[in-house]
């Protein structure tokens, strides 16, 4: 926080057993990346597989502080799947939460006490990463500023119909998704980002730029929705998809009383039809907007605002390009087609990855003259 209009005693984060102020989040976060680097070396491949809380997000953040590469591993996923991703992504390191475990191979978590084990607790008490955390505490930590080209993240994809591909996100990548996300939604201190999407996916591109500006997250282990509802009155950002949003319309006694603050409720990941925009609106008022992204090319490819949404001739569409995202639509034959005409989308600019991890061909046809062929 320091240089940054931050409070150090405001609340950065809360979850369903603790909240924790700025002063303390980079304490703690501090520490955790000083045990990091003791253990690993400097882009070393650190996995996380964890639910929603503040342990997670401290390891999140720890991992980037001590410039290793941040692995995301969805809980949701299941042993099968993240055995494979696993096994891609090389992790030197895996850091689980205990409500995690089950969705880990049996042949990593049968070692979990052991000694030289490569998977360790986050969030047991007195063990793993949170005596880890004491043990470095209060020490002097200088942080080393990585170049805009170092990878910061491997993220996966196109794992439900094949072999899943290790998506590279460097530095600038995430530079950029944060310009485009604080200059689409002008994030303030004041804001308060319900963060119900997991962290190993989407909700992750909130953190950075909350936390920025000042403001804090509430963080849900689980999408459940009457713990949504409660939460809704304290909350101005939240980013869902629209199956979630649909299940909030369907919860007796939610409107607009019942969420005074909120003036960001984005979705994504797939369509909402007008009706249902519509019928957001009326519901929540015009706090309704949308992202369009990939893994290639993370949340910001365009954006449509709350007040270009009101407007019904524009519910059909993702938005405008993002500040820093450039497109285009190809042809069939890979040439850019006149205003008006279907093609496919491609994308350009400071979000696009470098390519796939360990995968030089699959890169390659990623992308036709600069662009990034999103398949849409």
């Amino acid at each position: 926080y320091q240089g940054l209009d931050i409070n150090p005693r405001g609340i950065a984060a809360t979850d369903q057993r603790e909240q924790v102020s700025y002063s303390e989040l980079v304490t703690r976060v501090e520490a955790l990346a000083q045990a990091l680097r003791q253990r690993l070396p400097d882009g070393a491949h650190v996995a996380l597989c964890a639910q929603n809380h503040i342990d997670h997000l401290v390891a999140h953040l720890a991992i980037i502080a001590a410039n290793q590469v941040w692995v995301p591993i969805n809980p949701k996923n299941g042993q099968q799947l993240n055995s494979q991703l696993i096994e891609v992504s090389q992790p030197q390191l895996i850091l689980v939460d205990r409500a995690s475990l089950d969705s880990l191979p049996e042949t990593l978590t049968e070692t979990l006490t052991e000694t030289r084990s490569p998977v360790v607790s986050i969030d047991t008490p007195n063990d793993g990463t949170r005596q880890w955390i004491e043990q470095f505490r209060g020490r002097a930590f200088t942080l080393e500023l990585p170049s805009f080209d170092r990878t910061m993240a491997i993220k996966f994809t196109g794992g439900t119909t094949g072999q899943p591909k290790g998506v590279i996100q460097t530095h600038g990548n995430v530079s950029a998704v944060v310009a485009n996300m604080q200059a689409q939604f002008d994030f303030n201190r004041d804001d308060v980002n319900l963060a119900v999407a997991p962290l190993t996916h989407g909700g992750s591109h909130y953190i950075l730029p909350i936390l920025g500006a000042g403001g804090s997250h509430c963080l849900l282990t689980t999408p459940d929705i009457a713990k949504i509802a409660q939460a809704l009155p304290h909350s101005s950002v939240s980013f869902m998809p629209p199956t979630l949003i649909y299940k909030l319309l369907e919860y007796p006694g939610l409107d607009r009383d019942s969420a005074p603050k909120l003036r960001h409720l984005t979705y994504s990941a797939a369509p909402m039809p007008p009706q249902k925009i519509s019928e957001v609106i009326t519901r929540f008022g015009p706090c309704l907007s949308t992202v369009y992204g990939q893994t290639e090319a993370p949340m910001t490819i365009t954006a449509m605002s709350a007040q270009d949404m009101q407007n019904p001739a524009r519910q059909r569409s993702v938005g405008r390009p993002c500040l820093h995202s450039e497109l285009c639509i190809l042809g069939p034959d890979g040439a850019a087609l006149p205003a008006g005409e279907t093609g496919e989308v491609a994308v350009r600019g400071g979000i696009v990855m470098p390519g796939y991890f360990d995968s030089p061909e699959q890169s390659a046809g990623a992308f036709k003259d600069g662009w990034l062929l999103t398949g849409d």
